[in-house]
């Protein structure tokens, strides 16, 4: 049951960060949002009993966390956003990516809890590429206001702050 869990988790969130992009892309900005809500019913449902509350406080703290944290970038001029619903918020479709990425933190993640430089790492390494990525699809736009690379460096450094920060908070929210 545990492997079943973790290939949920991982294609799970997969499946939805997809939904998130090209449901922003296809005028469909609530699809991706909806499938994360589907997608944590079930993590939550097949999780203990016991964890249950403090995931739910933990995907609540990264709801906050990252809608403040991209609304910064969306706001400093860095980011443009499809499927806005506030011009000042970022989309609820990257909410929805920020709770579901936070699901996999104690699960398909959790070979790298107490690991900070490997989480700093990756999240300078991959923030940057998630964003490229949700770019190339036409989801997000850079502002030509910097340069790309500013952007990038931006993004790499919200991500390796980010990631080691949603680990804190899951352990503090667990003590």
């Amino acid at each position: 049951m545990r492997f079943v869990f973790f290939i949920y988790n991982v294609l799970g969130f997969k499946a939805c960060w997809w939904a998130c992009v090209l449901g922003a892309v296809n005028g469909q900005k609530y699809l991706g949002p909806v499938l994360v809500l589907l997608y944590l019913a079930i993590h939550i449902y097949y999780l203990p009993q016991k964890s249950r509350p403090s995931e739910i406080n933990l995907l609540l703290f990264a709801a906050i966390f990252g809608t403040l944290a991209d609304s910064l970038l969306l706001n400093l001029g860095l980011l443009i956003y499809k499927g806005t619903t506030f011009s000042f918020l970022a989309p609820f479709w990257i909410t929805a990516m920020w709770v579901g990425f936070t699901a996999t933190l104690n699960h398909s993640f959790k070979g790298l809890d107490g690991k900070f430089f490997i989480q700093l790492i990756l999240g300078l390494v991959f923030g940057p590429i998630s964003y490229l990525t949700g770019k190339s699809f036409g989801a997000i736009n850079f502002s030509s206001q910097y340069p790309e690379s500013t952007i990038l460096i931006v993004i790499a450094l919200t991500w390796g702050i980010s990631f080691p920060l949603l680990y804190a908070a899951s352990k503090k929210i667990k003590n």
